[in-house]
């Protein structure tokens, strides 16, 4: 073979070679590709798959939400705060929905606040949660409702014992026994709730006593009831206007005797322009022996009308609507109304006549007309400063009154002065002992120090008290410094102490001042005898003076209440009738409570009623939704409740957020 057919040879083997290779390389190429490609196909169909579940939970989540604000809408208590008796509702979770194949749950709590009951202004609640709330726990006690013909109420009932009833009990709002029920109960507003197997227990805080203060804790000055002019042995009554002023009255024969024995005649338990009536009634024995009589204020006369409270509509004199004849709030002023509070064993029966009683009432205190005395700790001494707020001082530093080494400095003047104003009072009925006025301070030697005090009323200084000069922190205040000043409560509250000093060329400091109070009076006493026991019977007692309840009504009486009666430890016993007019507009608490309806029609509308049906803030709910057990979105929802009476007229979402699942 020649030398260039052996080189055209070889080059044709390399020429295999290489194609060989490029061929190989052309193939791994080719295949990182692909790889890389189908890689990121499913990277992306992966990523793709996980986009379109995200979004099935998100509108899973979205569904189940709007489909729980519609749950929770109607229900005015589903979202309420529970220490009003709401719920949200009584399970978690409360609700669950299947979206699109995705199970999801939803869970909701209440905020603080959530439908609690309101003034119409918004603020503390004046009136109670029930129209009916008997806090005994007797099992023959409760709410007792004798007789067949039906009675309508205006507000919910709570019995922390029985609920039962002959006729048929209709309520506008909730019913809830912690006991029994038993007879024909309709709630407008179900389910009707009985006994532990519907969750009831005695610890719900919805049937706690409100503990509701009496206006005054000491007993007022003693009056005696007027007495009827006699002519010929007879009482001129008609036409007549007998009139009670407040205070305290023992004498339960003169009232009797008032209200018996005059027919036609208005007796009148007065307001004062400037503040309520307090009307305390503390019944004793008068005669030689101790009868039913001596504490029972029997009203039982025909034409009689008993009105406590601002006059309102009277014409020459006299009353003529009733209901309507003391004003209320609602009212023009002066429209201060009265407090009749029972203690001891005394107790108001109405046989015949009419009486009307108007609460004072305000858009910050419950208006309670009538008022079980229960029995209540003493009230506390005042003390160091023990009722003081820092708004009550002028100079700064002395916040509080406290004694904390935070000084106020006089210094370089020719009359330094560091003064303080209190609004310490002291319970009305109560009489003022010593006043002490302590201050502490510190300064230099011929500064004077001085403690002058300026009574509340506008009355001039009081003459200056000599002080201890010493240059070391050291506290002022013999016992009763200020008790010549200071000798009611006019003068008390409202005054001022000024620490004085003399400190051209010197320096004096100031510490705090302090304010001691004592006082003394009598306690109005709480509910006794009878009245506490267990269980209450209907069988009257000794004499003709019905049963042993607080306040006792029989048919054929008007009995009008504005405002509500409060006796948490004695019993409300009130016998209504078809010509009977026996209302109370704010809500019965007794121990037990009791009607009597045997008349042969039905009662007119609705006699007991709580305004606090429509009387609550609108719910505030944060509602979870959650998927798998990982919460997926969260709303905080407002249902705009018209006061309670129209649920969820509107509905607000205040926030919305969707949340990312853990892991």
């Amino acid at each position: 073979m020649s030398l260039r057919a052996r080189i055209l040879a070889r080059l044709r083997r390399n020429d295999d070679g290489a194609l060989m290779l490029i061929t190989l390389a052309f193939i791994t190429l080719l295949g990182l590709f692909c790889g890389a490609v189908l890689s990121y196909a499913d990277t992306s169909l992966r990523g793709h798959r996980s986009s379109v579940s995200g979004r099935n939970q998100r509108y899973a989540a979205d569904g189940a939400m709007e489909a729980a604000i519609e749950v929770l809408r109607d229900d005015r208590d589903a979202g309420r705060d529970p220490t009003y008796g709401g719920k949200c509702p009584d399970t978690q979770p409360f609700a669950s929905f299947a979206i699109n194949g995705i199970a999801t749950t939803v869970t909701c709590a209440a905020e603080p606040g959530s439908g609690a009951p309101t003034t119409a202004g918004g603020g503390a609640p004046i009136v109670p949660e029930h129209s009916l709330l008997a806090l005994g726990t007797h099992a023959s006690e409760g709410i007792v409702r004798a007789g067949a013909v039906g009675l309508s109420l205006n507000g919910s009932i709570y019995s922390r014992s029985r609920i039962t009833t002959s006729g048929v009990l209709t309520t506008a709002g909730k019913v809830y026994a912690v006991g029994s029920c038993s007879g024909t109960i309709v709630s407008l507003d179900p389910p009707v709730q009985c006994a532990p197997d519907d969750g009831m227990a005695l610890d719900d805080p919805l049937g706690a006593d409100p503990s509701f203060e009496p206006l005054v804790r000491f007993a007022p000055a003693v009056q005696t009831a007027p007495t009827p002019t006699m002519v010929l042995g007879l009482p001129v009554c008609s036409g007549a206007v007998f009139t009670l002023q407040p205070g305290r009255y023992t004498d339960a024969r003169a009232l009797t005797t008032l209200t018996t024995a005059c027919p036609g005649a208005t007796i009148h338990l007065a307001a004062p322009a400037n503040g309520p009536g307090i009307f305390y009634f503390e019944f004793g024995q008068v005669g030689g022996t101790d009868d039913v009589e001596d504490h029972v204020w029997r009203i039982e006369r025909s034409g009689v009308k008993v009105v406590a409270g601002t006059p309102k509509a009277w014409v020459a004199g006299v009353p003529t609507l009733l209901p309507g004849a003391c004003k209320t709030s609602s009212d023009p002023a002066p429209n201060h109304g009265v407090q009749l509070i029972f203690g001891g064993n005394s107790r108001l029966d109405l046989r015949e006549g009419a009486m009307e009683v108007c609460a004072e009432s305000n858009d910050d205190e419950q208006a309670i007309a009538i008022y079980g005395m229960p029995t209540l700790p003493p009230p506390v001494a005042l003390a160091d400063g023990a009722s003081m707020t820092s708004n009550q001082f002028t100079q700064p530093g002395m916040a509080e009154g406290t004694i904390d080494d935070t000084w106020a400095t006089a210094q370089d003047q020719p009359n330094p002065n560091v003064e303080v104003g209190f609004t310490t009072t002291v319970p009305s009925g109560a009489s003022i002992g010593d006043v002490t006025v302590h201050v502490r301070h510190r300064e230099s030697a011929g500064t004077a120090p001085q403690l002058v005090i300026t009574p509340g009323d506008g009355s001039p200084a009081c003459a200056p008290i000599g002080l201890t000069e010493d240059a070391t922190a050291h506290t002022d205040g013999l016992a009763g410094n200020a008790s010549a000043c200071i000798t009611n409560a006019a003068k008390l509250s409202g005054m001022r102490a000024r620490f004085q000093a003399s400190t051209t060329g010197g320096w004096a400091k100031v510490d705090g001042f302090s304010l001691e109070v004592e006082f003394t009076g009598t306690l109005l006493a709480p509910l006794s005898n009878c009245l506490l026991t267990e269980p209450y019977t209907v069988a009257p007692a000794t004499g003709a003076s019905g049963a042993c309840a607080v306040v006792h009504t029989v048919p054929g009486t008007t009995f009008a209440v504005q405002g509500t009666m409060y006796a948490p430890s004695a019993p409300v016993h009130l016998e209504l009738g078809a010509l009977s007019v026996q209302t109370v507009s704010r809500g019965i608490i007794a121990r037990t409570i009791r009607f009597d309806a045997t008349v042969g029609v039905a009662i007119p509308g609705n006699p007991i009623g709580s305004p606090a049906i429509g009387t609550r803030a609108d719910r505030e709910v944060l509602i979870t939704v959650s998927i798998a057990g990982q919460p997926r979105a969260e709303a905080l929802v407002r249902f705009g409740d018209g006061a309670g009476l129209t649920p969820g007229a509107t509905v607000d979402v205040l926030e919305w957020t969707f949340l990312e699942p853990s892991g």
